[in-house]
């Protein structure tokens, strides 16, 4: 039996890395997966990475209401958690999983429907068009799954219960990457399906992770519970809260969503079109190596926050949030040194086209020196979310990405024709000034008085 952890009380850097290993393990799995996905696909060539990339930007964009929902439970069951409410938390869970299947419903429409045109937005040839479709629709057709996985992962971390969610993801990643390699290839008696192959194995992989996830919350043996089979009811008022509190998160996501599709439209627009977006991919996906510790740093603030203020202590939960940044931007940092120095290196693991490698390598060279600002935004952001305050990190996104980072781009990357040298520096400045606002607001302190 595992149960929740009070990080109300003990040591707070010892409270910090006993809920945040278990989440870097899990980004670090998620990474992988991403990782080996990328490199099984870039062995198809520029083409099918290219469009497996532009997919993931789609998944985001609509994927705002599963970070709306996650980010809204975990708030509800830190707080309630901290404050030692066991049924606060029963009836966080259970409206939670409603809305999933809710929401579900139309995000599958969306994505099955909006698809070919979000391509086209993104400048994607017929090509890559032909390619991306398909992988998208049927990612889309498991989006109920993927929705689950995140969510009771999202809920049992509120509850200080990060280890249980690790062994989930661990079995389904493993799963994920034995059948891509086997339906990505056509290994065996499977047949060969290319991209659309590297969409079946995370759409089966993911239902296995929702079944393993309900059995969790229904077994009464974990952290938290789910009672929606014994008494199911729809609690509309703590469903809005719920959705008042996650919806600027989920927006935040659809802000950044949406300059990612404008940034890669300026991406296919430069002299190396189409090689330029391929390393662009594979940069983010190498990238993504950085982000595990913010990632896991900034979840963890958001919970022994949330926690805290639910046990009275506001500035404990500021101890814990400046401590938790102050971690992230040392081993960002570190990450960016090596960035830095083993850029092209690091590129070639992921495609053997020179154009990609050079270009990926000048995109990961750039981006080291954001490292330790993108810290910032991720664990300061989290911090204030789990306060419940969703909209500072929201208007600073729009600000930054949209407002900063969109201009810099036009000028830097065409008005000064540094094509996409430019395009790696514009996106770097707006991680620093967001960074240094985000800073700004946490310090100001005004997040410790928010009521849910």
């Amino acid at each position: 039996m595992r149960k929740g952890r009070d990080l109300t009380e003990g040591h707070i850097v010892r409270n910090i890395t006993y809920l945040s290993w278990p989440i870097v393990v899990s980004a670090l799995l998620q990474t992988t997966v991403g990782i080996v996905d990328t490199m099984m696909v870039g062995v198809l060539g520029p083409q099918p990475l290219a469009a497996v990339g532009m997919g993931h930007f789609i998944l985001m964009l609509v994927l705002v209401f599963l970070i709306a929902i996650s980010t809204g439970a975990q708030v509800f069951v830190a707080r309630y958690f901290g404050a030692k409410d066991p049924e606060g938390v029963t009836r966080v869970v259970d409206q939670s999983l409603i809305l999933s299947v809710i929401l579900a419903t139309g995000m599958m429409a969306l994505g099955l429907t909006l698809s070919p045109a979000l391509f086209r937005i993104m400048g994607a040839e017929e090509k890559v068009l032909a390619l991306g479709v398909p992988y998208v629709r049927i990612i889309f057709g498991g989006i109920l799954f993927m929705l689950l996985n995140f969510i009771i992962n999202s809920i049992l971390q509120g509850a200080g219960d990060s280890r249980t969610p690790l062994k989930i993801l661990l079995l389904i990643n493993i799963l994920n990457v034995v059948l891509n390699y086997l339906l990505i290839f056509g290994i065996g008696f499977f047949p060969r399906m290319e991209v659309r192959g590297a969409a079946w194995g995370t759409v089966i992989s993911r239902i296995v992770g929702a079944v393993m996830g309900m059995w969790v919350l229904m077994s009464g043996r974990f952290a938290v519970r789910t009672d929606i089979l014994r008494r199911f009811r729809i609690e509309p008022a703590l469903m809005s809260q719920i959705v008042r509190i996650g919806f600027p998160a989920g927006l935040q996501g659809l802000v950044r969503s949406g300059s990612g599709i404008i940034l890669l439209r300026f991406v296919a627009n430069t002299i190396h079109g189409t090689y330029a977006v391929a390393a662009l991919t594979v940069g983010l996906q190498a990238e993504a190596i950085s982000f595990m510790p913010g990632f896991a740093l900034g979840t963890s603030a958001t919970i022994l926050v949330g926690q805290n203020l639910g046990a009275g202590k506001p500035d404990r939960a500021e101890r814990n949030g400046l401590a938790a940044t102050w971690i992230a931007a040392i081993v960002m940092s570190c990450m960016g040194l090596l960035f830095f120095i083993f850029a092209e290196q690091i590129m070639s693991l992921f495609t053997e086209s020179a154009d990609v490698v050079h270009i990926g390598g000048d995109y990961l060279r750039i981006m080291a020196y954001s490292q330790p600002f993108l810290a910032m935004v991720m664990v300061f952001s989290g911090g204030l979310r789990g306060a419940g305050d969703t909209r500072t990190p929201l208007i600073y996104s729009i600000i930054h990405s949209w407002l900063v980072r969109i201009p810099l781009i036009y000028v830097l990357g065409f008005v000064l024709n540094l094509q996409t040298t430019g395009i790696w520096w514009a996106m770097t400045l707006s991680t620093v000034t967001q960074g240094l606002a985000t800073w700004w607001k946490f310090q100001q302190g005004h997040w410790q008085r928010i009521k849910l």
